[in-house]
């Protein structure tokens, strides 16, 4: 068995990605990315708990911190893993697709293919779904939290979007290899509210990037 990407050190996991292979590929990157906001977003809510300017908030920001540690981080977690053994099936029914000569078979094998690619494309569903609520409670935890380390909280809400981002975008690729059945124009209609949702997030990150830019030009001099 192949040790787990997640456990690499972090030097061969980034060559690993950058090996021009497919194993870890997009999907697992985009998980990852999750993570790293998992891990902002806990280091800020450990810097505010304590504090006295903080104590009214600390319930929600404990809650916040509950959820990304029993709901949310397990799933990236386990997608880093998953999604790089199902797409690295979904290259070998490829290949022996491809080499198959005789027209039934080619056939036969094309469904197989596309069975594991429609798996494939279950996991960046999972981390697109869990990279958006990632990003809500990211919000919560850039407005209540502590405010110097609002770079961080910054960082865990982009870190999230990015994953989401990018996690729809495989799965609207994975869906051109479809002819539009039933599970294929679902799938799509679960992206398209997903992509909804994360734009609304994309305006929300930006309404907070504006008012920590206000804060700057608030003191400066005026002449």
């Amino acid at each position: 068995m192949s040790r787990e990407l997640i456990k690499l050190p972090t030097d061969q996991l980034l060559t690993k990605f950058g090996s021009g292979g497919h194993k870890p590929g997009s999907g697992s990157a985009a998980a990852l990315l999750g993570l790293v906001s998992c891990k902002l977003l806990q280091t800020v809510i450990s810097l505010s708990a304590g504090r006295e300017k903080y104590q009214g908030v600390e319930p929600q920001l404990t809650l916040a911190n509950q959820d990304i540690l029993e709901d949310i981080e397990p799933i990236l977690l386990a997608a880093v893993q998953d999604d790089s053994e199902q797409f690295d099936r979904v290259i070998e029914s490829r290949r022996i697709r491809d080499a198959e000569k005789e027209l039934h078979k080619k056939r036969q094998l094309a469904e197989k293919a596309l069975s594991e690619l429609r798996m494939a494309t279950e996991i960046p569903v999972r981390i697109t779904e869990a990279c958006l609520l990632l990003a809500e409670k990211a919000l919560v935890v850039f407005d209540l939290g502590f405010k110097a380390a609002r770079g961080d909280s910054g960082v865990a809400i982009s870190s999230a979007l990015a994953g989401a981002s990018g996690a729809i975008s495989i799965i609207y690729l994975n869906l051109t290899s479809f002819k539009g059945g039933e599970w294929a124009v679902q799938t799509r209609q679960r992206a398209d509210d997903l992509s909804a949702r994360l734009q609304k997030l994309q305006l929300q990150l930006a309404d907070r990037i504006a008012r920590l830019q206000k804060e700057v030009i608030d003191r400066e001099p005026k002449d």
